[in-house]
């Protein structure tokens, strides 16, 4: 028995703000690797993927669906969440994605941004 000390670190994880409002979620296969807290749109085929823009302010929230619970790999069921409150500043975007993009489209789902 090793005697050394170990570290460990402890990272919170704040993506949910409350639980006051009921989080709903469903499994949905990812079409690529997905992080937790990534917004994510599906698509015909029903699979989940990032939202994508060209530029600045032109993110196809179109079909926007939800917010990964957990890291997905491509392929693989991954769990999402449907409505809830959840903090901003942890979502995880793509480049020319920005918050002000899903904010509102959120709403209409029941996904609130804090």
């Amino acid at each position: 028995m090793s005697l050394a000390v170990e570290k460990y670190e402890y990272k919170p994880d704040n993506l949910i703000a409350s639980r006051k409002m009921p989080i709903m979620t469903a499994s949905k296969e990812a079409a690529e690797a997905l992080k937790r807290g990534a917004p994510v749109t599906i698509g015909s085929d029903g699979k989940i993927k990032k939202i994508t823009a060209a530029g600045e302010g032109q993110a196809d929230v179109s079909a926007l669906y939800g917010i990964v619970a957990e890291d997905a790999v491509s392929g693989k069921k991954a769990a999402v969440y449907l409505t809830g409150e959840f903090h901003a500043d942890e979502l995880v975007f793509e480049t020319h994605v920005v918050v002000k993009d899903v904010e509102v489209p959120f709403r209409k789902l029941g996904i609130f941004l804090v």
